[in-house]
């Protein structure tokens, strides 16, 4: 099925995914849904559509993305992926993007799904700077520490505390 004949319930579905969702024909967008138009910082469909969606990724990853697409056109599976995407619009946002290809006899498309990502990443990189600044302030204060799961019974020991038990 072309996507102007998908059945009515399933493009509605698609419509209201909140993951991004394009297909492409010969490297070209040819249908998006409302996320996708979000992402791609667009105003409308139109704006998007004909368009190569390499128009919306950093110049300097475009040749491994060819690559990925490359190799979904060649029948392999290829696993997700962290992305930059940049919007018409100026935006700059962090995705996780997977595609597939729609092979039938009439038609050869690739699907691909973007999930806004930039939240997640924010978090990430203010865990790991926390625990950059938290780590030489116990190393300094020479107090031993540790964590233990509950859920789990996973123990974590800190070297000063395996140092203050007599271990090497």
């Amino acid at each position: 099925e072309r996507v102007s004949e998908i059945p009515d319930q399933y493009r509605r579905l698609v419509e209201l995914s909140p993951d991004g969702i394009f297909i492409t024909r010969e490297g070209r967008i040819v249908f998006l849904n409302p996320a996708a138009i979000r992402l791609f910082g667009a105003s409308s469909a139109l704006q998007v559509m004909g368009r190569s969606p390499l128009d919306f990724f950093p110049a300097d990853r475009r040749a491994d993305i060819r690559d990925r697409v490359a190799q979904l056109i060649a029948g392999h599976s290829v696993p997700t992926l962290e992305e930059t995407i940049i919007g018409m619009d100026g935006s700059v946002t962090d995705v996780e993007i997977s595609g597939a290809l729609y092979e039938h006899p009439r038609d050869r498309a690739l699907l691909a799904v973007m999930r806004d990502i930039t939240q997640r990443k924010r978090t990430e990189t203010a865990l790991r700077e926390s625990e950059e600044r938290l780590m030489p302030a116990f190393a300094a204060a020479q107090e031993g520490v540790w964590d233990w799961n509950l859920e789990t019974g996973a123990v974590v020991y800190s070297q000063r505390w395996v140092e203050m038990l007599g271990y090497a």
